[in-house]
């Protein structure tokens, strides 16, 4: 397919895009909200906060990750379509783009942990590249490859959904090279290991391909779930009697955060957090904030759990994070009268 020919067709879907998936947000408000921490203590404007890129956690199988010169780069869409594909850096970057905000979380991510962040990411859709190269009949799965070998795969109708990109930028810069430049997946919903990083190959395949993690055990559904996490006060910090002011951040793929729960009597009641933060978009995590005042001068265990947006709650059964992602519920032990 010439190159110009791409470049046309996909500046058609870039305005649709931008019109309908984009939303006003982008035309008005250009900058992604960057903070320094995870998630702020209570203020007047409680906002879904922006991870930046240096705090953005980073996980991979290589000792040594590849390093890709974009000039040299090349995106093949191959396998089983009618007119198959190579771009360029430059033909991915030409075309109109689509940008959204999309929380991504590793599935081996512990119950309070940290390898979690929420970014602005820009580049294309993949069901546009998919359309523009015409899937065979038979296609069952869209199968990834990435320069230093890695593999993945998902469903055709779940790359023809509309919401996963192949991108080449995060928050306004070129995808750091620990974060896949020149370009990578991003599949909203799924754990991290589906959104495949340094992309040089997506493959229509007629069978259930099975990549890198899941041969290794890995679910192939990797749908995550719903989590939330005390982010202050930390562990054993000491408070004076009082009110205390409790923030955090939660979660649940692209299933929304109706409410955030908080125990300080060992779960035997709940009482809903004061204020949760808008959402980005269908896909991220939101902040909330409380205050609590302890009954008495003790140690105090803060419990906290969420209610997707389907009313479903988090459960609190603690399970390991084989082989399709960690549960329970995040507690804190904190310290009264003795600030």
């Amino acid at each position: 397919m010439k190159r110009r020919t791409f470049l046309i067709r996909f500046a058609g879907w870039g305005i649709l895009a931008l019109a309908g998936a984009v939303g006003l947000r982008f035309l008005f408000d250009p900058q992604p909200r960057e903070t320094s921490s995870l998630a702020r203590p209570p203020s007047a404007d409680l906002e879904t906060e922006v991870t930046p890129n240096s705090r953005f956690y980073v996980v991979s199988k290589n000792e040594v990750d590849p390093v890709v010169d974009a000039a040299g780069w090349a995106l093949e869409v191959t396998g089983l379509v009618d007119n198959p594909m190579t771009l360029t850096y430059d033909d991915l970057k030409g075309a109109l783009p689509v940008e959204e905000y999309v929380t991504l979380e590793c599935i081996g991510n512990v119950v309070g942990g940290d390898l979690i962040g929420n970014a602005r990411w820009k580049g294309v859709r993949l069901s546009a590249l998919l359309d523009e190269a015409q899937l065979g009949p038979d296609v069952v799965d869209i199968s990834f490859e990435a320069a230093d070998g890695f593999t993945n795969a998902v469903s055709r109708g779940r790359a023809m959904s509309g919401d996963v990109l192949v991108v080449y930028e995060m928050n306004g810069q070129p995808l750091p090279a620990e974060h896949g430049f020149p370009a990578r997946i991003v599949v909203p919903g799924f754990y991290g290991y589906k959104s495949v990083k340094w992309l040089t190959k997506i493959e229509p395949v007629d069978h259930d391909f099975l990549g890198y993690w899941e041969t290794r055990g890995r679910t192939d559904n990797p749908i995550i779930k719903t989590m939330s996490k005390i982010v202050t006060p930390v562990p054993g910090s000491s408070h004076p009697r009082g009110p205390i002011d409790v923030s955090g951040v939660a979660f649940s793929g692209d299933r929304g955060i109706a409410t955030v729960e908080l125990s300080i009597d060992g779960e035997r009641t709940w009482s809903p957090v004061e204020r949760l933060s808008e959402p980005l978009s269908p896909f991220t995590w939101v902040n909330w904030d409380a205050v609590v005042e302890p009954a008495r001068e003790a140690p105090m265990v803060l419990s906290v759990r969420a209610v997707d947006g389907q009313g479903v709650v988090q459960t609190p059964v603690e399970k390991s994070v084989y082989p399709d992602g960690k549960t329970g519920h995040h507690k804190v032990r904190v310290l009264i009268g003795q600030g």
